[in-house]
């Protein structure tokens, strides 16, 4: 079925629109087993008993960017820090090297993810802590979402010792209904109300 399914694409020249290639699989299946054909994919599960397949865009390659963002009541929102997987999507952030902040995007590019950032967190309607995890491909500027978690995850311990700023501390104090101008001295490094600058990378 799936070598009938893949000559259909060539017939039909959908491999070739897709330039970045085809993950092509069985619906909720565990991708325990994997077989390659140049730049497509086949994830198949041995005894999996959907009908359905997924076919989805393949983002190999493009690298992963990852915001801690901080948002309180008041609609103040911020992204609190950058980070930038070593290794190229598709490695396990866990297995890979983390550097914060990111340094392979220029300025406009963090800009763009920034901005994206925090769009995203007033849209979800998220207050307190978030993470937004990007797959972001830096010769097109095109991006996908991968995940956005409303909560304090792995990622925000190693962004509140590389930036300073006590994510875990502040989500805390907001959960129970302080304003960011609320927390810490203002006008001071130790507010919580603007997000840290770096001159170093960890």
């Amino acid at each position: 079925m799936f070598g009938f399914f893949y000559a259909a694409l060539g017939e039909t020249g959908l491999g070739k629109q897709i330039e970045e290639g085809l993950i092509i699989m069985k619906q909720m299946a565990t991708l325990n087993k994997r077989i390659q054909h140049t730049n497509i994919y086949f994830f198949i599960r041995p005894f999996a008993f959907s009908k359905q397949i997924l076919v989805e865009e393949s983002l190999k390659g493009w690298k992963e960017i990852e915001f801690e963002v901080i948002r309180d009541a008041n609609d103040h929102c911020f992204t609190v820090a950058s980070m930038e997987n070593f290794d190229p999507l598709g490695i396990h952030t866990g297995e890979s090297i983390v550097v914060a902040p990111t340094c392979s995007l220029d300025d406009k590019e963090l800009t763009l993810l920034k901005e994206l950032s925090t769009k995203c967190i007033r849209h979800l309607g998220i207050v307190g802590e978030c993470n937004i995890q990007y797959a972001f491909n830096s010769e097109t500027d095109d991006y996908r979402v991968i995940e956005v978690n409303a909560r304090l995850s792995r990622s925000s311990a190693l962004a509140s010792k590389a930036t300073g700023y006590p994510l875990a501390f502040v989500a805390a104090k907001v959960a129970l209904g302080y304003t960011l101008d609320q927390i810490g001295e203002m006008g001071t490094p130790n507010s919580a109300y603007l997000a840290p600058q770096l001159d170093y990378y960890i």
